[in-house]
C-alpha cells in the first residue's frame, strides 16, 4: 500500500523548516554550518509551515490507520482465538473502525486545504461548510474537482447497509455506536447456529467458505485504494502552493 509520508509534501515540510545546512569547505577541508533562514525573523513563514505540516501528518497517520484496519479485517477470523469474541463481533468492530477513519480523511483533507490556501479559518469557524463554500476553493476548478471526488467517496453507499452512505453510517456510529450490516448479521447468525449445532441452511455453505467476509474486505480495499489515490492527487496540487507560499513568506 502507498505511504503518504513518502509524498513530496512531506519533503517540502522537512526542507522548509530546516534552518541550517552543512557544506564542505574545500579550502579549509572542514564541514561548515550555514544559516538558511531565521524563523524568529520570519514567524509567519514558520507558523505557516508548521500548521500545514501538522495537518498533513495527521492526515498521513489516519490513512496509515485506515490501511492497517484493512489488514486486521483480512485476518479477523484468526483473531477469535485471541479473544472471547466471535468472529462476526470482531469483524463488526473493524468495519466500524474503518468507516470512522475513512470519513475523517475527507474532514482532515478540508483542514489541510484551509491551512495550505491560508483561508484563515480557526477554532469553531473550521467547518466543512465554510471550507467547501469558500470562493478560493469553489472557483479553483482543479481543486474543486479533486475535493468533489473525495466527497463523493464518503457519500457512496456501502453494500449490505440498506443503501446507506458511508457518511451517514459514520454519524450513527458516532452518536449511537451502531452499525447495521446484513452480511455481518448473516455471519453472526451462522456462528450462533454452529455453536448450538442447529440446522444449516443453504447460505451457510457460502459463509463456511468465507465468501461474505471476503466480499466485505474486497469492497473496503477498493474504496481505500480510491481514497488514497484521490488524496495523493490533492497533495500533488497543494504541494505546489505550499512550496511557493512558504518560500514567499521567507523572503
Amino acid at each position: 500500500m502507498k505511504k503518504i509520508t513518502e509524498h513530496k509534501f512531506a519533503m517540502t515540510f522537512e526542507g522548509g523548516i530546516m534552518t541550517e545546512a552543512e557544506i564542505y569547505n574545500r579550502d579549509t577541508n572542514e564541514v561548515e554550518k550555514i544559516e538558511l533562514w531565521n524563523p524568529e525573523a520570519k514567524p509567519a513563514a514558520w507558523n505557516y509551515l508548521e500548521r500545514a505540516g501538522s495537518v498533513f501528518f495527521n492526515l498521513a497517520s489516519t490513512i496509515d490507520e485506515l490501511q492497517m484496519t484493512i489488514s486486521f479485517i483480512k485476518e479477523s477470523s484468526k483473531l477469535e482465538s485471541l479473544t472471547d469474541k466471535r468472529g462476526s463481533e470482531i469483524l463488526k468492530y473493524m468495519v466500524k473502525n474503518w468507516i470512522t477513519r475513512y470519513v475523517s480523511i475527507y474532514e482532515i483533507s478540508l483542514c489541510l486545504i484551509n491551512e495550505v490556501l491560508d483561508l484563515g479559518y480557526t477554532g469553531r469557524t473550521i467547518t466543512k461548510g465554510n471550507i467547501e463554500s469558500n470562493r478560493h476553493v469553489v472557483e479553483n476548478d482543479q481543486l474543486e474537482k479533486i475535493r468533489r471526488r473525495i466527497y463523493n467517496l464518503v457519500t457512496m453507499k456501502l453494500s449490505g447497509t440498506e443503501k446507506k452512505t458511508i457518511e451517514s453510517l459514520n454519524n450513527k456510529i458516532k452518536h449511537l455506536g451502531q452499525l447495521s450490516h446484513n452480511s455481518i448479521s448473516d455471519l453472526s447468525l451462522y456462528e450462533l447456529r454452529k455453536t448450538w449445532s442447529l440446522y444449516k441452511d443453504k447460505s451457510d455453505f457460502e459463509i463456511d467458505k468465507g465468501l461474505l467476509r471476503n466480499n466485505i474486505t474486497k469492497e473496503l480495499v477498493e474504496l481505500t485504494e480510491k481514497m488514497v489515490d484521490s488524496i495523493i492527487e490533492l497533495l500533488d496540487f497543494l504541494n505546489i502552493i505550499y512550496e511557493s507560499k512558504s518560500s514567499e513568506l521567507k523572503t
